[in-house]
């Protein structure tokens, strides 16, 4: 991501996990998003190197 590109973009995962996510977590936890973000997680693990690196940042963030 480039230091010029103005706000969270879809594609910013970085971003959009403890901005977005967590954010809506917090105010509704009854749509059950930790149990959606626990199985996407437990899947990423045994994915590509990159998929286990979005794993550990997405469990690191929050």
């Amino acid at each position: 991501m480039e230091p010029w590109t103005p706000g969270v973009l879809p594609t910013d995962w970085m971003k959009i996990i403890p901005d977005g996510i967590y954010e809506v977590y917090k105010e509704n936890p009854e749509l059950g998003l930790d149990k959606m973000f626990e199985y996407a997680i437990l899947e990423m693990m045994d994915g590509e190197p990159f998929d286990t690196y979005v794993a550990f940042f997405g469990v690191h963030s929050i």
